[in-house]
This record gives structure tokens, C-alpha cells and sequence, in this order.
């Protein structure tokens, strides 16, 4: 009870504070699922949001994005988010940055493949947003309108938030609705034995200090525009090494104890982008060439095609249709113990319709390739309520049992948002 009750003071002293910057906003929101989980039907979380950018006339500025979110009950490993928070220098056609950077390269955030060198945070498997790279920045523009970029970080950041696994003598269980399911028993010859899953923590500076660099040269024209971009980084998703164990438990009993050590490995991508301009449409094209340095990993290559469509009039305003594809370059790897992972291939649509004044709507979907799995987000925003927002939707998850989003299926949920902008 003191921690929620600190949490809500701090909350309320944040929105105070916040009253100064236009860009701060706040919102409460209310999910309920369609079944319990550990007694628990229904989600609060309040989500304060800061977006300030400010430059002088000498071209010295500042950028800083972040989010602080508070669940009750709490189902998420991270609190507290800093997207962007960086110093920059211009003076044309030069333009310089320091601190956590956060790129458009790629014309879809989260879907882009060139977005998968940036670091991500999840709140939970519907709530994800990137996160920017510690490091330095530079650009030169030349009169030809070409632009040249390189990104160097001497720090790397994972992946962060996420479902939660509690700890409790020496080895983990779920705690969170999101985790995904653990495999408990393995069968060796004709008997199941019992598995008991005992997670190592590896060292804050064999993680923090590996350095990246990046390096990427656009050019725009009146109807098309296109990039090159190559990287040497670290990725920002942990990898699971499993180390299965037989030992005896009682002289009656045996278990295996699994030991599983997160390690991060580096992977180097090249690969281009392109925009076909034809207003009010646009035609995207993506590719990545991925070399992975981890062993179980096979290189690849990802893919994305899609459509942006952006009107100001008309029923729909705004929305991008897609197609994401991934194909491995080698043989199969053997897995040794299964977990569902999100389709690497898979389609993607999202889109913002207006049928009736101050009243939009929105809509977003994901499904693999054979419409096996797929999530959905149908909602509605009352925004003539400015600057108090109401929104609700429905997120539904369908999917086989041993599929990702499958294995969460039972969490489908209902949620009404209240936001208000300061």
C-alpha cells in the first residue's frame, strides 16, 4: 500500500510540474480483460508524456521525449522512459547531436527493418515504442540535396520492459498476464521429468560497453526519395542460452534444472530505402541484408512493401498497408527448447478514419502470412471534448495455441483512455 501511495503522489506532483510545457501530456487508462488473471480482471495505468524540442537563433538546441507510466498491478519491468534526450549544434550544412538519439531512418516506426537496430520498450506485447541509441550524431547536407549521416555510440542499450518473471529461490516463475508460457516437464525416453528454470544475471559492463556505428547517405527529389544504410551494431534483443542439467533432487526423485544465461551478440546490416511520391499516395520499398555473429542464427534478409495514403479530407485520412517478409539464408537451426516468437513474416495495416465530425477512428491489425495469429485494435476518440480526450477500443488476439499470439489469447481486453493535454 506505501508504494502505491507514493506512485500516486509522485504522479500528481509530476502533472503539476508539467503545467509549464504545452507538450506535456497525461492520460489515465482503464483496461479490463476478458479473463482473470491471478484474481485480477482489470489494468489502471496512469502515463504522463513529455515532448520538448527547442532550438535558438544560434542553432544550439535541445530534444527530449519520455514517458512515465504507473500499472496497478504492476505487469511491466520499467517504469520510467527516455526516448530521446539530446544537446544538438547547426550551422548549415552541418548539424551535430550528443546524448540518447532517436532516427527516422525507415519508413515505419516499429515495422521498418533498418528501425530494428534502435533499442525497443515494452510495455507490454500491444504497447511498444523505440527507443534512441547513446551516442553522437553527424550530418553534412550538400547543395545537391544529398545527406550524409553516421551515428557512433561508444554505449549500448537493450531491449527493456516487458512481461515479468518473479524470482523466488534461486529460479523464476510468471508473474505478468504477457509472459509467455514455460515449458515445466521434458520427456526423456518414457518418463516426464520436472523442469526448474534458474536465470543468471550477466555483468552491467559486459552488456554496457560495446560500441556501434552506423552510416547512411539519402537523397530527395519532387516524387521519389531514397537511402543507403549500413551498421555494425549491437542487437538490442537478448538471446536465451539454455543449459539443461540432470541432477538428483531426493534419493527418490529426479529434475532437471535449466540454466538460461542472456547474452547479447553484434550483427551487421546494409541495405536501402525508397519512396515513390504519387499524393495522396506514397509507395514504400525496404531491405536489409542482417550477418549475425551468434552461432544459432542464421543471416537474413527482411523485406517491407507497402502503401501510405494521406488526406486531410474524405473518410480515411491517414493509414499505410503492408507486408513485412523475412527469409533465413542456411539451413534450419535446432531449437532445443520452444518458444512462440512473433512471426517474422507477417502483414500489417493501420489506419485513421473520420465518419462523423470530432469523432475519428482508428484502426490497426497483424497477422503472419496465413492468417494463423493476428491482433487487432479497432477504437474511437471523442475529441471534441479538447483539450480532454476520451478514447476506447478493443484489442483481440487470435491465434493456435503454439502460436505468439495465440498463447495469449485469453487476454483479450477492453480499455477506455482519458487524456489530457497541457
Amino acid at each position: 500500500m506505501k508504494r502505491s501511495v507514493s506512485q500516486v503522489l509522485a504522479f500528481f506532483l509530476l502533472s503539476y510540474v508539467s503545467l509549464a510545457y504545452p507538450e506535456m501530456k497525461t492520460n489515465v487508462q482503464r483496461f479490463t480483460y476478458s479473463s482473470p488473471y491471478r484474481d485480477q480482471s482489470s489494468e489502471w495505468r496512469l502515463h504522463l508524456s513529455a515532448d520538448y524540442l527547442k532550438e535558438n537563433q544560434k542553432g544550439i538546441g535541445y530534444r527530449f521525449s519520455g514517458d512515465l507510466w504507473g500499472l496497478f498491478p504492476r505487469e511491466a519491468s520499467d517504469w520510467l522512459d527516455v526516448r530521446e534526450a539530446s544537446l544538438s549544434y547547426q550551422k548549415k550544412p552541418f548539424n551535430f547531436k550528443a546524448g540518447r538519439i532517436l532516427l527516422p531512418w525507415g519508413g515505419v516506426e516499429l515495422h521498418s527493418p533498418h528501425q530494428k537496430i534502435f533499442p525497443l520498450f515494452s510495455v507490454d506485447a500491444l504497447t511498444n515504442v523505440r527507443d534512441g541509441i547513446a551516442g553522437f550524431y553527424g550530418s553534412y547536407r550538400s547543395g545537391a540535396r544529398v545527406l550524409y549521416e553516421a551515428l557512433f555510440s561508444p554505449l549500448f542499450l537493450p531491449n527493456r520492459g516487458g512481461a515479468r518473471y518473479e524470482t523466488q529461490d534461486d529460479h523464476f516463475t510468471i508473474r505478468s498476464r504477457w509472459s509467455l508460457p514455460l515449458f515445466y516437464q521434458v520427456q526423456i525416453g518414457e518418463g516426464w521429468l520436472p523442469l526448474d528454470y534458474t536465470l543468471h544475471t550477466p555483468n552491467v559492463t559486459d552488456v554496457l560497453f560495446h560500441s556501434a556505428v552506423a552510416f547512411r547517405i539519402s537523397r530527395e527529389w519532387s516524387f521519389f526519395k531514397g537511402a543507403l544504410l549500413a551498421s555494425h551494431m549491437m542487437n538490442p534483443a537478448p538471446y536465451l542460452i539454455n543449459d539443461a542439467k540432470l541432477y538428483i533432487k531426493e534419493e527418490s526423485s529426479v529434475e532437471t534444472r535449466v540454466h538460461l544465461y542472456p547474452r547479447f551478440f553484434r550483427f551487421s546490416s546494409v541495405g536501402g530505402e525508397a519512396a515513390l511520391l504519387l499524393n495522396p499516395f506514397s509507395l514504400l520499398m525496404e531491405t536489409m541484408a542482417v550477418r549475425h555473429e551468434n552461432p544459432d542464427l542464421n543471416h537474413e534478409l527482411n523485406h517491407l512493401v507497402g502503401v501510405r495514403y494521406d488526406q486531410k479530407y474524405g473518410i480515411i485520412q491517414a493509414g499505410i498497408v503492408g507486408i513485412v517478409f523475412s527469409k533465413e539464408l542456411g539451413p534450419s537451426k535446432k531449437i532445443t527448447l520452444y518458444q512462440p516468437e512473433k512471426p517474422k513474416s507477417y502483414l500489417f495495416t493501420e489506419m485513421g478514419l473520420r465518419f462523423f465530425q470530432g469523432v475519428p477512428f482508428s484502426f490497426s491489425a497483424e497477422s503472419d502470412l496465413l492468417f494463423k495469429e493476428f491482433v487487432m485494435t479497432p477504437a474511437v476518440t471523442l475529441a471534441f471534448l479538447n483539450p480532454l480526450h476520451i478514447k476506447a477500443g478493443v484489442s483481440t488476439l487470435v491465434g493456435e495455441e503454439n502460436t505468439y499470439w495465440g498463447s495469449l489469447r485469453q487476454h483479450d481486453r477492453f480499455w477506455v483512455e482519458a487524456r489530457y493535454v497541457f
